[in-house]
């Protein structure tokens, strides 16, 4: 069973779109990139708040090590909070 804690994963917004187009993709192809995303390239929104898409609080990276990162967090966060510290 895979646990999704409230302390990482506050509350599941949805994103905003723009003209049929993920807000967060646009910025980050616009401000961080200057060229489209590839096919393997994901926008991770470092504070896990969708709706904050400061170009700041994007990153790029590829889908795997997307995966990757979250896997370790989640392991983290449950070790603390099954843990207390």
């Amino acid at each position: 069973m895979r646990y999704r804690f409230s302390v990482y994963y506050p509350q599941r917004q949805k994103y905003k779109h723009n003209k049929g187009k993920y807000v967060h993709r646009d910025i980050a192809e616009r401000k961080i990139l200057f060229r489209k995303l590839r096919k393997n390239e994901i926008v991770h929104h470092i504070d896990h708040d969708c709706r904050n898409n400061d170009p700041d609080n994007l990153c790029v990276m590829k889908y795997q090590d997307h995966i990757n990162l979250h896997k370790i967090m989640d392991r983290c966060i449950k070790r603390c909070l099954l843990t207390g510290s």
